[in-house]
């Protein structure tokens, strides 16, 4: 395959067009003029177009769409009377007592979501089990029937302090475990995953870290990477996860990279675990995992050389979490790549907080969606955090101290384009990238967080042939882009009509 034409300024040539030969998968020749093109299979025509390398979504759910058959989606759903309504024409497609399940729900959207509750989904009259996750993943609510379902799970006794069977309301490890337990084929399941990765395509994406996996899912997704590569983090649970991870076979495009941990919830549903309470409220939010807790898996993890993924929001997680990799002497551990996911509130102060990062070699997996969705006084952060809500999501900071930095969504929403908006527009200067970095950032520090530079994130001879063609010709109109082409391994993958 040959490229012409290609602008590959923000790789850090000049405008000048440039061809890009491709064999076997592979980049052998990029330059103004490349020998060779008469032995390309095919030619495609950038037309001076920006080319990038292929999109790396370092943190993502494609799993979130497991259930896509029987899912409701209230991304754009204004009120909680048209959320209801919702569930009520989703039972008329699935049929009585089938599982019905909703995803992003956000109450910084929906008029009278406070509403929401039991009693409200039981006022539907339907007899199926309902599900409504907010967008975050950490909460949810349950009806009558689904909350029935769950109370007869042992595990949910472990659980109480995350139920209230009263109102609803689940948190943290409760969604997890009502996750597995809504019953649908594997057909199914294996279509909403196919779907996801579709989707992921159309939006530039050639990889995707999965950080919320467990065995059997594993073995869906692995079927599903034909067109992309997917990397996943199984949820650890206890010590016998890391011989779960090891009998996970890979294929050449979908590999177990490590382990997911959870020290804290969420800003959204207010469990993120913070040291000021939110705006408001006398709420510190749930640290889920002391230092004294991670402190033995880090260092089991360091002596088999398992990459861990340890999610960390609040001020006191990423506390809890750097703590516990100093006393396990992850600085005797060269290059190791264990990560820190979110890095949302930054403890302070901010230097001493980064030095300590530097030193322990923990990578800074963050999401600047965060910032596109939520970055402004009227937005959740404002609401959350009052003042001080523009300190969230210091990404320009933690680059500036040479912290690996690799971008991902959490797929609210998946999309790099629509992230990139909150890299580069930062309400808070300190935290803003240039443009280059904040590519650069969504595609090789998405492959270095995976032991990938060697193979992608560039555009040189060499590397796996992966590239994205956007809409525009010049970077100052990236953010208002779109995907022209998604190319994964020197074959077009997703092309806009």
């Amino acid at each position: 395959m040959l490229i012409t034409q290609a602008n590959l300024i923000l790789c850090g040539l000049d405008s000048t067009p440039q061809s890009i030969l491709i064999r076997d998968n592979k980049i052998v020749r990029v330059g103004a003029r490349v020998d060779g093109v008469e032995t390309a299979d095919d030619v495609l025509d950038a037309g001076g177009r920006l080319v990038v390398p292929g999109f790396f979504d370092s943190h993502a759910h494609i799993l979130g769409r497991e259930f896509d058959v029987i899912t409701v989606d209230f991304d754009r759903t204004q009120s909680v009377e048209e959320l209801l309504a919702q569930v009520v024409e989703k039972e008329e497609e699935v049929g009585p007592r089938e599982w019905i399940v909703g995803i992003n729900w956000d109450d910084s959207k929906i008029r009278g979501i406070e509403k929401l509750s039991r009693r409200l989904l039981d006022k539907t009259g339907l007899d199926n089990p309902i599900f409504l996750q907010r967008v975050c993943g950490h909460a949810a609510f349950l009806n009558r029937r689904a909350l029935g379902i769950l109370a007869e799970e042992r595990r949910s006794s472990e659980m109480a302090h995350l139920i209230d069977f009263d109102n609803g309301r689940i948190e943290e490890d409760a969604v997890h475990l009502v996750r597995e337990l809504v019953q649908l084929g594997r057909g199914d399941r294996l279509i909403g995953i196919e779907r996801s990765i579709a989707s992921a395509l159309s939006l530039g994406i050639t990889s995707v870290c999965e950080m919320h996996c467990l065995p059997q899912q594993f073995e869906l997704m692995r079927e599903a990477a034909t067109n992309i590569r997917l990397f996943a983090y199984l949820d650890y649970i206890d010590d016998s996860s890391f011989g779960e991870l090891a009998r996970l076979e890979p294929t050449r495009l979908c590999r177990a990279a490590g382990l997911k941990l959870v020290a804290d919830g969420s800003i959204g549903a207010r469990t993120a675990a913070v040291s000021r309470p939110f705006h408001g409220t006398d709420s510190h939010g749930r640290l889920l995992l002391e230092k004294d807790d991670l402190v033995p898996v880090v260092r089991e993890a360091l002596r088999r050389g398992v990459q861990l993924a340890v999610h960390a929001i609040g001020d006191r997680a990423i506390e809890s979490v750097i703590a516990a990799y100093e006393e396990a002497g992850a600085e005797r551990f060269p290059d190791h790549r264990h990560r820190l996911e979110h890095l949302e509130v930054l403890p302070r102060p901010f230097d001493e907080t980064l030095d300590r990062l530097k030193r322990t070699g923990l990578i800074a997996s963050m999401q600047p969606d965060f910032i596109t969705s939520w970055g402004h006084e009227d937005a959740m952060y404002g609401e959350r955090f009052g003042p001080d809500w523009n300190s969230t999501n210091a990404f320009g900071l933690v680059f500036q101290r040479g912290i690996p930095l690799a971008f991902g969504s959490d797929s609210m929403p998946i999309g790099p384009i629509y992230g990139l908006r909150g890299a580069v527009e930062h309400p808070n200067e300190d935290s803003r990238l240039d443009l280059a970095d904040a590519i650069a950032a969504y595609t090789a520090g998405g492959a270095y967080a995976v032991f990938g530079e060697g193979n992608q994130g560039r555009i040189t001879p060499g590397m796996a042939a992966d590239l994205t063609l956007l809409s525009c010709k010049t970077p100052d109109c990236i953010l208002d882009a779109e995907v022209d082409a998604t190319i994964m391994d020197g074959q077009v993958v997703f092309q806009r009509s």
